[in-house]
Parts: structure tokens; C-alpha cells; sequence
């Protein structure tokens, strides 16, 4: 399941696919506390927020890294225009900072960040620390019974499925898997583009393009080239220094008859 977090959706643009227009930027999230979902956005088009725009949750094509897109700015609606917002907009539910209970009375602590999927705007997960839950607790949102102003109410099966968190919600696991693997295939081909580079000063240097290495050499580039695969940047730098100051240490092959 696709899920952002309150704090990533704060501020982030929002634009319009057919015109390719900035249509301003999300100040506000509206929640539904009759479903326990986000149905909505305020969009502040303007500093002051005196010409603020609702964005419907239904309208919004995609919830991209960098921008919420929606198909036309004609989804966007002026306050006032539809009843179903009315409630949210007049008395919206502070979530962040609310005080989390369960069903038999256990104090679980305040909540710090949530989680809502992006596909039908639920709360999927609650970040909670005090309390109980002494250091940040990530709590299912599907063991939530009801939402009301500061307090939430929970089933006490969330105490056994929550999960610590060694960070905030911000940073996303698969983003940063993502970011990891992209570093390590980077690291990789430059390794092997040194070893290339290491292994023809090599050659350069004990006249190896005109004749055949002997197996010591073959050995020592091949030992290279697994420490560049294994190995940091300034621990390649150093085995690669080494290997030089080898390599001209060589006796050069004889001259061909």
C-alpha cells in the first residue's frame, strides 16, 4: 500500500496536468473524523490565504515525490461550494499532539506523526511516544476506533503489533533502499572503470602492450580488482599507489629477439 506522511504533504506544490500550472501549495490537511480518513486539502494559491482553494482527495491524480498532480485546476473548489467540508474546515481535528488511549483504559502517548494511505486517504499508521510506549512507536491505523479533539481511541491490539521507529516517518524505507542501491551500482562501476585505468598504467609501465604479462603480474592485477570491488574509495586510492610502486619494481620483460 502507497502512504505519505502529514509532514511530506505539508508545503508540497500542487499541479494541474492539462494546463501545466502551479496552482499553489498544500497548508492544510482536512480530515473526515466520521471515517477516520483525509478527504481533502486547502490549497493556499496566495500568500495570506484570503483566495485558498479545496482540494477534493478524490480529484488528485498522483502523489508524486515532488508535487501532488491533478488532472485540471477545474477540480479545485472555492470554500463554501460543497457541504461535506463544512465540518473540517469549521472544527479541524488536531491529530499531532493528541493523547492516544486503548479500549481498556491504557495511555499508549501523544502522537507525533501519521501516516494515510494514498489511495483512500485512511490513517494506516500512528508515530507515538510518552506514555506507555516510552520511545517513538509506530501504531496500526487500522487498530483505531474513534478520532475526536485531542484523544484518540485504539483496540489494546496495537500495543502488540506496534514497532519502533529509529527515526521520524519522513524518511520512507523503500526511498531510502532506493537511494542505497543506487550508490552501491554507482560505487561499482566506478571500481571497475579504476581497475581498467589501474590495470593500464600497469601495462604502460612494464611495456606489457607489446608483450605477454607473466603470471606475478597477472596475479597483482587480479588482486586489484577484487580490492576495488570490496573496498572503500581511499582504500582502493591506497592499494592502487601500492600496486604502482610494484609494478615499476619489476624487472622488465627481455626484449624481444
Amino acid at each position: 500500500m502507497s502512504e505519505r506522511a502529514r509532514s511530506d504533504v505539508l508545503g508540497q506544490p500542487v499541479l494541474s496536468i492539462k494546463e501545466g500550472l502551479l496552482l499553489g501549495r498544500i497548508r492544510q490537511i482536512l480530515f473526515d473524523s466520521t471515517v477516520n480518513q483525509v478527504h481533502g486539502f486547502i490549497v493556499e494559491r496566495f500568500r495570506g490565504g484570503k483566495d485558498d482553494r479545496i482540494l477534493p482527495f478524490s480529484a488528485i491524480s498522483s502523489f508524486g515525490e515532488d508535487g501532488i498532480m491533478v488532472e485540471s485546476q477545474t477540480l479545485l473548489e472555492r470554500r463554501g461550494t460543497s457541504h461535506q467540508y463544512t465540518r473540517s474546515l469549521r472544527h479541524p481535528l488536531p491529530i499531532i499532539g493528541a493523547r492516544v488511549f486503548t479500549a481498556s483504559g491504557r495511555t499508549l502517548g501523544k502522537v507525533e506523526e501519521y501516516l494515510f494511505s494514498t489511495q483512500d486517504g485512511s490513517i494506516t499508521g500512528l508515530e507515538i511516544s510518552g506514555g506507555l510506549f516510552r520511545g517513538k512507536m509506530l501504531a496500526p491505523g487500522k487498530y483505531i476506533i474513534a478520532i475526536s479533539p485531542q484523544t484518540i481511541m485504539m483496540k489494546d491490539a496495537a500495543i502488540d503489533e506496534a514497532i519502533e521507529v529509529d527515526t521520524s516517518l519522513r524518511f520512507h524505507v523503500s526511498e531510502g533502499l532506493d537511494a542505497m542501491k543506487e550508490r552501491a551500482t554507482n560505487f561499482k562501476n566506478n571500481a571497475a572503470d579504476a581497475t581498467k585505468n589501474l590495470s593500464a598504467n600497469i601495462s604502460e609501465a612494464m611495456g606489457l602492450r607489446k608483450h605477454q604479462p607473466d603470471s606475478e603480474t597477472e596475479d597483482t592485477i587480479q588482486e586489484l580488482a577484487q580490492i576495488y570491488e570490496s573496498s572503500s574509495p581511499a582504500d582502493s586510492a591506497q592499494a592502487e599507489t601500492c600496486a604502482l610502486e610494484k609494478s615499476t619494481a619489476m624487472p622488465n620483460p627481455p626484449a624481444e629477439q
